[in-house]
């Protein structure tokens, strides 16, 4: 993994998480498709709603992002 991955995912809890889903429904189906796509975690940000992952290398969160990309089209962005 490049540079402290590793610890960065074992950091990302948030508290908030659960009552950012039940407010906003999609930002489950978002983190489903990230660790489906060989995110090491996903999670929220804040309060939510933005939804992020961490991946092993830059090329597997890029290769995650043209999975779902059409998948959850005005919510994706990728590792650019």
């Amino acid at each position: 993994m490049d540079g402290d991955g590793r610890e960065a995912a074992r950091l990302a809890a948030n508290s908030f998480l659960t009552v950012a889903t039940e407010a906003c429904p999609i930002i489950e189906a978002n983190i489903t498709a990230l660790l489906e796509t060989g995110a090491i975690t996903a999670t929220v940000t804040g309060k939510g709603p933005t939804v992020f992952g961490v991946f092993e290398s830059k090329a597997a969160a890029l290769l995650a992002s043209k999975k779902i990309k059409g998948t959850f089209a005005e919510s994706v962005r990728g590792a650019e």
